[in-house]
C-alpha cells in the first residue's frame, strides 16, 4: 500500500470515528432527556408545572448545536414537547406507525439511528434529516413515549469535507440495506443506476482505473463510509483534519457548557438567575456582571464563565484568522490557473495551422498564448491595470476566433481614463470563456461578445454580454445558483469571492439573462 492509499485509509477511518463520536453525543443527549426527572408525570399530565422545565431543557439543547433541527418529546397519547413550533406532522396515535417510532420502541431503551428521511417536524418537506430516537419508560418499564432528535444530514458533509481525496475523489455513506445516506452529488438520490454502481464499488465488484477505494464501518451504527480517492496530491490532508478536530472540539465544549447550565438551573434560585443572565447575552462577547451579594460558589462560577468566554473568543478569532489565511492562499493559486483543456486546444490549433502552412496565424496565436501565460505565471501580482486585464482577455478572444474560424466576433469599448485603474487579475477571461462554451458554441450562426467599462456612482462597472443561447436555457430555476458556482475554468464563484475578499461584500459580479437571448455579467469594482 503506497502513501496515498495509506493516507486515504487512515482519513476514512478517522472520519468514521468523528461521525460516530457526534452520533454518540446526540445519543447521550437523547438519553439525558429520556431520564429527565418527573418525565413520567409530564407525559401523563401535560399541564404539569414540570413541563416548563422540560421544555426549557429541550430548547437549550436544540439551540446549543446548529446541526440539530428539532428535539421532540412525544407521549404515546400524541402529546409533544418540541423545540420547533412549526410542526407539520399531525400529533396523534398515528405516529406510532412511523418507522422511527417503531424502531425506538423495539430498541430495548437504547438510542437508535434512523436512516435518511424527510423531516416530519418542519414546514419544508424537502429538508432531509437523520433521526435519533430513544424510548421513554416509567420505573416499571411501561412504555410512555419517545424522544426524537432530528439532525440535518448536512452534518455528515461537515466531517467529510475535511478529507482530501484529490480533485476527482469523493466519499459517500451506505447503510446495511445499501441505501445511499450521503453523496456530494445530490442527483445520485434520484438515479437508481448510479446507486447500483456505488454499491458495486463499495463491495469491490466494480473497479475504477486510477482510483483507490476504501471503506470503514462507522462505530455504533449500521453505516459504512466509502472513500474514492484519485492519485492527486494530499499535502493539505493533515491540515484539514486538524481543523476538523478543532471544530468538533469547539462544538463539544459549547454543547457541554449549555447542558451544564441547563442542569444547574434546576438546583437553586441563584443559579437560575445566573443562567438567565447568560441567556440574555448577545454575540458581542460581553461579560456577566458579578453580584457581590451572591454566594461564593455563584461568584466563582460567574467569574469562570466570563474567563471561558474570553478563551472561546480567542479560539474563535484564531480559527477565523487561519481560515482567512488559507483562503487567501487558495485564491492566489486559483488566480494563476489556466484551463488545461484550453491550453491543449490552443496547442492543437497551432499544430494544424502549421500543418496547413498558416505561418502568420501560427505566430499570432503563439504570441497571444505567450502573453496570457506570462500574466498567469506572475503569482506575486494580485492587481493589474484594467488595460492589462483587457489585453489578456483580447488575447484569449483572438485565439478562440482562430480556433472557431471567425465564428466569434467581439468589441471592447469604454472610457480611456479608466484603463489605468487597478483590478484583480484574471477576472474577465473566465467569464468570456463561459460565454463561448456555454452560450455561443451551442448555437448556430455567429456569436457576439461585447465588453464595456465605465465609471458609475464612483465605482468601476464592467459589463460582459453575449448573444448566445444563455447559461440557463435548459436549466430549471432551482438549479441556477448551482450552475453559477460551477461554470468556467476558474469559475464565476471564485471570481466573485476574490473580488469580495479584496473589496468587500458590496462588490462582486451579477449574472442576468440578456434579452431577447444571451447572458449579461456585470462586475462592480472599486475605482481607484
Amino acid at each position: 500500500m503506497d502513501n496515498r492509499e495509506k493516507q486515504t485509509t487512515e482519513s476514512i477511518a478517522q472520519t468514521s470515528d468523528y461521525v460516530a463520536s457526534y452520533l454518540d453525543k446526540i445519543k447521550t443527549l437523547s438519553n439525558l432527556i429520556a431520564m429527565y426527572p418527573q418525565i413520567s408525570e409530564i407525559l401523563e399530565n401535560p399541564s404539569s408545572k414540570s413541563a416548563d422545565g422540560l421544555l426549557t431543557m429541550v430548547n437549550i439543547s436544540a439551540s446549543s448545536d446548529p446541526r440539530i433541527q428539532t428535539i421532540a418529546v412525544i407521549s404515546k397519547n400524541g402529546f409533544a414537547i418540541t423545540s420547533n413550533s412549526d410542526m407539520a406532522m399531525p400529533l396523534s396515535r398515528n405516529m406510532m406507525n412511523e418507522e422511527w417510532y417503531k424502531v425506538a420502541v423495539q430498541s430495548n431503551q437504547m438510542p437508535v439511528v434512523t436512516s435518511l428521511r424527510h423531516g416530519d417536524f418542519v414546514m419544508d418537506r424537502e429538508n432531509l434529516v437523520i433521526s435519533i430516537s430513544h424510548e421513554i419508560v416509567d420505573e416499571h418499564g411501561n412504555h410512555l413515549g419517545v424522544v426524537l432528535i432530528d439532525i440535518s444530514y448536512r452534518f455528515i458533509e461537515d466531517y467529510i469535507s475535511s478529507i482530501d481525496l484529490g480533485e476527482r475523489g469523493y466519499a459517500y455513506i451506505l447503510d446495511n440495506a445499501n441505501n445511499v445516506l450521503y453523496h456530494p452529488d445530490e442527483s445520485v438520490f434520484f438515479n437508481e443506476q448510479k446507486k447500483k454502481e456505488l454499491v458495486s464499488l463499495a463491495e469491490g465488484t466494480e473497479r475504477l482505473p486510477h482510483y483507490f477505494v476504501t471503506s470503514a464501518e462507522i462505530p455504533h451504527s449500521d453505516w459504512r463510509l466509502i472513500g474514492v480517492s484519485s492519485t492527486e496530491s494530499t499535502m493539505l490532508l493533515k491540515k484539514k483534519l486538524i481543523e476538523g478536530i478543532l471544530l468538533v472540539n469547539f462544538l463539544l465544549i459549547f454543547a457541554s457548557i449549555a447542558l451544564s447550565v441547563m442542569i444547574s438551573r434546576r438546583l437553586t434560585k441563584p443559579i437560575v438567575e445566573l443562567q438567565n443572565a447568560m441567556m440574555s447575552l448577545d454575540k458581542s462577547w460581553g461579560h456577566i456582571a458579578v453580584n457581590s451579594n451572591s454566594s461564593v460558589e455563584i461568584v466563582a462560577l460567574t467569574t469562570e464563565y466570563n474567563a471561558l468566554l474570553d478563551r472561546i473568543k480567542v479560539l474563535t478569532e484564531d480559527i477565523a484568522q487561519k481560515e482567512n489565511a488559507k483562503r487567501l492562499f487558495e485564491l492566489k493559486a486559483l488566480q494563476s490557473q489556466i484551463n488545461p483543456h484550453f491550453l491543449y486546444n490552443t496547442l492543437d490549433t497551432i499544430l494544424w495551422l502549421a500543418e496547413f502552412g498558416e505561418t502568420e496565424k501560427v505566430v499570432a496565436v503563439s504570441k497571444s498564448l505567450g502573453e496570457m501565460l506570462r500574466l498567469s505565471l506572475d503569482i506575486h501580482q494580485t492587481l493589474v491595470p484594467l488595460q492589462s486585464e483587457l489585453a489578456n482577455t483580447e488575447n484569449y478572444l483572438r485565439i478562440q476566433q482562430t480556433r472557431y474560424e471567425d465564428k466569434i466576433c467581439y468589441r471592447i469599448q469604454g472610457e480611456e481614463e479608466l484603463l489605468s485603474v487597478s483590478v484583480p487579475k484574471l477576472i474577465l477571461q473566465p467569464i468570456v470563456e463561459n460565454s463561448i462554451y456555454h452560450g455561443i458554441r451551442p448555437q448556430r450562426g455567429k456569436g457576439y461578445i461585447e465588453i464595456v467599462y465605465e465609471k458609475r456612482d464612483g465605482k468601476l462597472i464592467i459589463t460582459v454580454s453575449d448573444n448566445g443561447v444563455g447559461y440557463f436555457s435548459s436549466v430549471e430555476e432551482n438549479d441556477r445558483n448551482l450552475i453559477k458556482a460551477k461554470l468556467g475554468g476558474i469559475g464565476m464563484k471564485n471570481v466573485d469571492q476574490r473580488i469580495k475578499l479584496l473589496y468587500g461584500n458590496q462588490y462582486g459580479i451579477e449574472v442576468r439573462e440578456n434579452q431577447p437571448h444571451g447572458t449579461v455579467v456585470i462586475y462592480t469594482l472599486k475605482c481607484e
